[in-house]
């Protein structure tokens, strides 16, 4: 039993390793680490001496060169590597790149009509829907989601909110870019019909207003 455990994790280190290199070959990529955070891939890359990078280029670097099941969860630029006493890459003080959006969209949160608050609904929506944690640079599809889902989620946002969203637009854009295009959503607003009146009524008091 100890015999198979062991195998198992070996192998993980190795695609781990495996993704690394692939990773380190960006040509802005000066250092990378992927590691396991439960049952996500986070992989963290240190762009090279003044180049422009973001986990996008990343992401978009990695799909055609890795199967699905190793493309990282998540992606995240650091500064440099926080290293050990060996002189090997810390992974225990490797940021949490959940906790890091959390306080990001927290900061910049403020009165009706911040985006942060509509990505927070259609955020909530798609972790309902895909049963996993959500980040504003997401697409649908890279999460999980297939066309069923797609149609489900766009027929709740339609019914929230009044807008219908286009399914193609999914396949290109990301859940930022998506709640862009919807009205404003009161934070802490649970989604449902109600909602749609919640909302429908705030339209129409500015237009009477």
């Amino acid at each position: 039993m100890g015999g198979s455990e062991s195998m198992r994790t070996d192998r993980r280190a190795v695609m781990l390793e495996e993704i690394e290199v692939c990773l380190a070959g960006h040509p802005r990529v000066q250092d990378a680490s992927v590691v396991e955070q439960g049952d996500r891939l986070v992989a963290y890359a240190v762009p090279t001496a003044g180049a422009a990078l973001d986990d996008e280029q990343l992401r978009d670097f990695l799909k055609g060169r890795l199967p699905a099941y190793k493309m990282p969860r998540y992606f995240m630029v650091l500064d440099c590597m926080p290293l050990g006493p060996d002189g090997q890459v810390d992974h225990a003080a490797l940021p949490d790149p959940q906790a890091v959006a959390t306080a990001t969209q927290a900061s910049s949160a403020g009165g009706a009509g911040q985006p942060s608050e509509r990505a927070r609904y259609l955020a909530d929506l798609w972790a309902e829907l895909l049963h996993c944690p959500v980040l504003a640079s997401d697409n649908f599809f890279d999460l999980g989601g297939h066309s069923m889902l797609a149609v489900q989620m766009a027929n709740r946002v339609h019914r929230d909110t009044g807008v219908r969203i286009q399914l193609m637009t999914l396949a290109t854009q990301s859940l930022a870019q998506i709640a862009a295009t919807l009205p404003v959503v009161e934070s802490g607003s649970a989604t449902g019909p109600g909602l749609r009146s919640r909302l429908l009524g705030k339209f129409k008091g500015m237009l009477q207003g």
